[in-house]
């Protein structure tokens, strides 16, 4: 009887306390989250590097009372597609749309988009695909002075047309800061390796390499990683001279360096040290090479006296006897360059500092080495002239004084004016094959966009030069190189 009244009673407690969960039920609701939609974002975008990118997302919540923008935060986020590290990731905004000039290395990209509710705390999320094409393949690369400091410009050449792109470093979200002020830029293939090609970019503080695909940059990529010694911070070439065959001379102020890797040799020690001598020779700021020879010009400026370097000595060796000068001229350089003109000659402008005169040596260099010519130099201002360059098809000397480019003809012994600029003055002179390459400043211009690139056709006979292109909107140019392909 007591085990049916225990029985009774804990029926009793049970109906109690189902009947209390009843009589709750209404008051606890039941609020099903709001869940976010986002449409109107492609699954795959292909950007060219410096356009405009601009994606608007549509946003459809599930709640018709959460479509207060206000309520929800957002972020874009970029993370190269085979990166190592999370490095390569960068978020681009924080507004609901992306809007942008694209500044991100040229790769494939996985591109996130989250939208974050800040009621509930739930985020959404959607991911798509953007590839960032190059819009620095090739084309000329501008070393430029911007108030007194460095800064690399390009005008690119993509799909046939020319690009003037101001600070390229910037434009392509490179890591390197160029320091001081402008000094060069050299552009050259240095291995057979499918990354072997050399933008080297340099400063009076610096030198350094960037990455020919996107121009990156990491520490690794400064010039004193490719020396096999120790060298100090302040160690800024100015110059290199691409030899051919993966051969290099590189100058560093009265220093020159050589590398050539075909045979592992890297930049070591000086080769301005004459056969047979202990003490080394300062070199004058000229490198006369060729892909033609394996014979290489330089002028010691200790001795006033042309020497070479042949193949992969570590030192150099005077020159065999003259016909028409003495090699041991006692003259200050001027200009030295070699031209494949007369079927490779070099040319050297030498200034004697007692008389004040200039005079013009020209010589055959390669396996053969001999004089060919050797006369003063009677040229029209020639104590102002500046910024040389021979035409290698005529054998044609310009130079630059002040506004005015000159063209010298060695047999006439006269300068033909060719171009007056007037306001204007020329910052740089070289030959790219047979095209005149000129730089000139206008100081009525803006600093940082008043530098001008262009090219002429030379014409025979000191025919009037053709202009053939130009680029405005540089800064000041002191030197260019052209990127190949």
């Amino acid at each position: 009887m007591k085990q049916l009244h225990l029985l009774y009673l804990i029926v009793l407690i049970s109906l109690a306390g189902l009947t209390g969960c009843m009589k709750d039920e209404g008051n606890y609701t039941y609020v099903e989250p709001n869940n976010l939609e986002i449409r109107n974002i492609a699954d795959n975008y292909s950007v060219l590097q410096g356009s405009y990118l601009q994606i608007i997302p549509n946003l459809v919540p599930s709640d018709p009372a959460a479509v207060d923008s206000a309520r929800y935060t957002y972020e874009w986020i970029s993370l190269m597609m085979g990166a190592t590290s999370l490095d390569m990731k960068r978020v681009l905004g924080y507004n609901r749309s992306l809007q942008m000039t694209m500044n991100l290395p040229a790769g494939k990209y996985t591109m996130y988009y989250r939208v974050k509710d800040t009621l509930s705390g739930i985020q959404f999320q959607k991911s798509f695909m953007i590839e960032v094409t190059s819009a620095i393949y090739e084309g000329w690369m501008a070393m430029t002075d911007v108030n007194g400091k460095a800064r690399l410009d390009m005008i690119s050449k993509l799909n046939n047309q020319y690009r003037v792109i101001p600070d390229v470093l910037t434009f392509a979200g490179s890591d390197l800061k160029l320091q001081g002020k402008p000094v060069n830029i050299n552009c050259f293939k240095i291995s057979a390796l499918s990354t072997g090609y050399g933008i080297y970019i340099s400063t009076d503080k610096t030198t350094d390499r960037v990455d020919p695909e996107t121009f990156q940059y990491k520490s690794t990529l400064n010039i004193k990683y490719e020396m096999l010694s120790n060298v100090p911070e302040t160690f800024a070439p100015a110059a290199f001279a691409n030899a051919g065959a993966y051969r290099v001379f590189m100058l560093e102020g009265t220093d020159v360096y050589y590398y050539y890797y075909v045979m592992n040799i890297r930049f070591g020690l000086p080769i301005n040290l004459l056969k047979g001598e202990t003490i080394p020779f300062q070199v004058a700021p000229f490198i006369a090479t060729s892909t033609a020879t394996t014979a290489t010009c330089l002028y010691d400026n200790t001795n006033k006296r042309f020497v070479r370097h042949v193949g992969d000595d570590g030192s150099c060796g005077l020159m065999p006897e003259g016909t028409l000068f003495d090699w041991k001229t006692g003259k200050d350089l001027v200009y030295m360059a070699y031209t494949t003109f007369n079927n490779g000659n070099v040319y050297a402008i030498l200034r004697d500092p007692v008389s004040g005169k200039y005079y013009l040596a020209r010589f055959l260099f390669g396996n053969n080495i001999q004089q060919v010519y050797y006369e003063e130099m009677t040229a029209t201002d020639m104590a102002q002239a500046a910024n040389f360059a021979v035409n290698p098809d005529f054998g044609y000397i310009f130079y630059t004084v002040g506004s005015k480019l000159y063209s010298y003809d060695m047999s006439l012994k006269t300068s033909k004016l060719m171009i007056d600029k007037g306001s204007k003055s020329f910052s740089m002179l070289q030959f790219r094959g047979s095209t005149l390459v000129a730089g000139s400043v206008d100081p009525a211009q803006p600093e940082g966009a008043n530098g001008t690139l262009e090219e002429y056709t030379v014409p025979p006979v000191q025919g009037d030069l053709v202009l053939v292109n130009t680029w405005n909107g540089l800064g000041k140019i002191v030197a260019a190189s052209y990127r190949t392909r």
